[in-house]
């Protein structure tokens, strides 16, 4: 197990204000459990969503996958406003 997810929260689960509506995960194994790590994730504004990275965790893996995800997520949220 070593793969990288996109997971969201829906908007309405959510409080005003800005706030994390989805990320790209890494999965892995800890001490054989899985375990997960934030890549990157997005945070709404008053212009709309914007992609943080977490160090940087995104670089360090498969560009192509990642920049996949960051793509579909973007394209997600942009349709839920």
């Amino acid at each position: 197990m070593d793969d990288i997810e996109l997971r969201s929260c829906s908007q309405r689960l959510l409080s005003d204000g800005e706030h994390t509506t989805a990320e790209i995960i890494k999965w892995w194994i800890y001490e054989e459990k899985p375990a997960c790590h934030t890549l990157a994730y997005w945070i709404k504004n008053e212009e709309g969503f914007d992609l943080k990275f977490v160090f940087d965790r995104p670089f360090k893996e498969d560009k192509d996958i990642f920049w996949m995800l960051a793509k579909y997520g973007q394209e997600l949220l942009e349709d839920d406003l």
